[in-house]
């Protein structure tokens, strides 16, 4: 007799089971609009909890290509930038005519931007280890693809910028002043190229700050300034950029005028008269420039 209750137990419950096959046919649509209605009600949450059955049980659906993105776009809100980008990557490679192809790079870029900020990845990429890791150098290889996948879109040029900060964070001047180039000349009237040359002009300026002077940088830069006048003539940071190159100019004229001491203390007379003459002339607006004309004449009598 217990045996027979068993049984029947056993059945009952089968009967209240679905097939698993049946449940998931009957219940795609359904669920893909579960996903439209958490989505509506920006229930991110929820969201990804009814999204990631969708595209689980049903891979192969053109439901589950564009739950990938709304998944995305909720993981984004819930400021969880690595899986956001894994689900939209996801989204651009199933789907076969993504309608949100432009949204998705928006949200890459946003997402590049927090990770250059600080935003860190989960450990080994699982979303349930805590997130310790660095994410600049994935945020740098966002800004690769942002640029290289829109190469003329505005995206592109703020993309290269960005880039070109982070590079010059990581210490890599000559990448980011070539970044910094990539963006003037691929968008020669963007914002975005007038602040490149703001920032170039930064970097002559802390090659100078750090005695570096090398013999051709104050001619770059006045070439730079000239280009950024040229393209940019009512810009703001335009004038910061002159302020910039008349502080490039008192370091050479400093630097010009400490070889002319060295000389005069040296008793090479001739040679200090040289490196004052060029203080004078090249940088008459110097701070030092009055002092170099006060010992020409006392040089040069």
């Amino acid at each position: 007799m217990k045996f027979f209750y068993l049984v029947l137990s056993v059945v009952v419950c089968c009967l209240k089971l679905p097939l698993v096959g049946q449940e998931e046919v009957q219940s795609v649509q359904e669920r893909y609009a579960q996903v439209l209605d958490a989505y509506e009600e920006k229930n991110w949450k929820e969201v990804v909890r009814v999204g990631k059955n969708v595209i689980r049980f049903f891979p192969f659906s053109p439901f589950a290509y564009d739950t990938m993105y709304f998944v995305g776009e909720a993981f984004f809100f819930l400021q969880e930038g690595e899986l956001a980008d894994r689900y939209l990557s996801g989204y651009l490679k199933n789907h076969p005519s993504p309608k949100h192809f432009l949204r998705v790079f928006e949200y890459k870029l946003a997402i590049a931007k927090n990770f250059d900020l600080g935003e860190k990845r989960h450990f080994l990429g699982i979303g349930k280890f805590p997130r310790v890791l660095s994410a600049k150098d994935r945020a740098l290889a966002l800004y690769e693809e942002i640029a290289s996948t829109l190469p003329g879109h505005a995206l592109a040029a703020e993309a290269l910028f960005c880039k070109g900060n982070l590079l010059y964070s990581f210490g890599d001047e000559k990448e980011a002043m070539e970044t910094y180039q990539t963006l003037i000349d691929h968008f020669p009237k963007s914002s975005m190229s007038a602040q490149a040359f703001l920032a170039i002009s930064h970097i002559y300026e802390a090659k100078a700050r750090r005695r570096m002077v090398e013999h051709d940088l104050l001619e770059r830069m006045q070439i730079h300034v000239r280009q950024f006048e040229q393209h940019f003539p009512k810009d703001p940071n335009l004038e910061k950029t002159k302020r910039i190159m008349t502080l490039v100019e008192e370091r050479f004229a400093k630097e010009w005028l400490t070889l002319a001491k060295f000389f005069e203390k040296t008793s090479k007379k001739r040679a200090a008269a040289l490196y004052y003459q060029a203080v004078v002339h090249s940088f008459p607006d110097a701070a030092c420039s009055r002092f170099a004309k006060e010992r020409l004449q006392v040089l040069l009598p």
